[in-house]
């Protein structure tokens, strides 16, 4: 079963033990990066996720401005951590990690996917990651899955957060943008 996040959820501590579909410690618990999401011990789930303490949780969050629980950002918003256009995190606000207040156990480690690159996380979402006591370490999504089902065979206690090489929203599966393509060249303009 997936359990769908958004920021407005009981203040009370999560118990995701009842929504456990990772049961397999010893196969890869991300099998496959694509474009658009994730493949997770054989189910294909379309957006940004959360894994953790073996469950998946999918993640509304705006990838580069675009989609999350408002569809656009405001980035006047004075919540607001991240006002660059370039970066993944632009328009972030670091309600987007309360979940890591209300669960039990917490991570000692939580690894951001940033996607096709690496981006640095703004320092407001890092300070308020290390307050609840879990560290912070940003890679693209394809070497932080790899990395997290590493730690998950040794029996670490960490979390893994990503987001699709292409901003796809968690709600619907559907591309958030349009992709340019590059056009073939016509040889007649040789």
């Amino acid at each position: 079963m997936i359990k769908f996040f958004t920021r407005n959820y009981s203040k009370s501590k999560l118990n995701v033990g009842d929504f456990n579909i990772i049961h397999d410690r010893a196969k890869k618990v991300i099998s496959k990066v694509t474009n658009t999401g994730f493949h997770v011990q054989g189910l294909q789930i379309e957006g940004p996720i959360i894994v953790l303490n073996q469950q998946v949780i999918l993640w509304d969050v705006p990838q580069y401005g675009v989609g999350g629980p408002k569809d656009d950002v405001e980035p006047l918003d004075k919540d607001v951590v991240c006002t660059d256009p370039s970066s993944p995190f632009y328009g972030w606000k670091t309600e987007m990690f309360n979940i890591f207040e209300k669960v039990e156990p917490k991570p000692e480690l939580l690894l951001l996917g940033s996607g096709g690159a690496i981006s640095s996380v703004p320092q407001p979402i890092k300070e308020y990651v290390n307050k609840l006591g879990i560290q912070i370490d940003v890679l693209n999504s394809r070497h932080a899955s790899s990395t997290f089902n590493v730690l998950v065979e040794e029996g670490r206690n960490s979390a893994l957060a990503l987001l699709p090489y292409i901003p796809t929203s968690a709600r619907t599966g559907k591309v958030l943008v349009e992709v340019q393509k590059k056009k073939p060249k016509d040889e007649s303009e040789e």
